[in-house]
């Protein structure tokens, strides 16, 4: 993302910056931004995941990667999921009939069994349907109580919210995760998937996560699709649900509603080669 500054502007330091985020949680400069997800079979869109942008007042738009992990390290997690969580109930309870499943971020430090019930009591003040509400479990910092993070999956799940693994293949603990926590599905890191069609190590590690997948029956999402050539071969292999530029940017809520009906994704045309049957089987 780029970053929006003046040109005889300095970048906040890591102190300020801080600082200026929990000033940020009570100013309305955080934004919700949808990204679609799409089923790779139909082309129909299925949901969203929701992120979140920064329009700092001086520097404009801070990429996420400057101060996610200031947050992690300075206690600020918590707050901006509680803040988050708040804002997509309250989304989703004025969405009406048709509203399709929100995915929000979610990092294991703050998982615990208090944080799962902490949702739960909002869904069901909200009075929403607790499936359009999912998890991406971020693997963005080590986990600490492997058993207390599998409790607080479970305790959502009996509740009926899924739960996801995100970023799957390059974060802490990636098997450690599909031993110990019961995840409905896991999100395969972009890397992977981008490198997939041009290196055949990434192809056949991407095939082998797919293959994982499927045994042991949990959903596949396949990250940051952004060509032809990448959709083509995460549909070969057995991807069923992508998210990318391909299929749509992240986008205002309001666009987002907009663009579900008019979706559609080119194909490859009939009596295409196909490019990677020998390289992918």
């Amino acid at each position: 993302m780029t970053q929006l500054k003046c040109l005889n502007q300095t970048p906040t330091s890591s102190h300020n910056l801080v600082h200026d985020l929990r000033v940020a949680l009570m100013t309305q400069q955080l934004q919700m931004v949808f990204q679609p997800k799409v089923c790779a079979r139909t082309h129909q869109t299925v949901g969203a995941e929701v992120l979140l942008r920064w329009q700092h007042p001086v520097e404009g738009l801070i990429a996420a990667d400057r101060w996610v992990s200031l947050a992690e390290t300075h206690n600020l997690m918590r707050p901006l999921t509680v803040w988050l969580v708040n804002k997509v109930i309250h989304y989703l309870s004025h969405a009406g009939e048709g509203a399709l499943p929100l995915a929000i971020n979610v990092s294991p430090t703050i998982l615990d069994g208090a944080f799962a019930l902490h949702i739960l009591n909002m869904v069901s003040t909200a009075g929403i349907p607790p499936y359009l509400l999912e998890i991406e479990i971020t693997e963005s910092a080590p986990v600490t109580n492997m058993t207390n993070l599998a409790n607080a999956v479970r305790l959502l799940q009996s509740k009926g919210l899924k739960v996801y693994l995100d970023d799957f293949g390059t974060g802490y603990s990636t098997m450690q995760y599909l031993v110990n926590v019961p995840a409905d599905g896991i999100k395969i890191d972009k890397s992977f998937v981008q490198q997939a069609p041009l290196i055949p190590a990434a192809r056949l590690i991407l095939r082998s996560l797919i293959e994982l997948a499927r045994e042991i029956d949990v959903t596949v999402v396949c990250e940051g699709v952004e060509t032809l050539e990448q959709l083509t071969l995460v549909k070969r292999l057995g991807g069923q649900i992508i998210q990318g530029y391909l299929t749509g940017r992240p986008m205002t809520p309001n666009a987002f509603v907009k663009s579900i009906p008019v979706f559609t994704m080119p194909l490859y045309p009939a009596g295409e080669p196909d490019l990677y049957k020998v390289q992918a089987s």
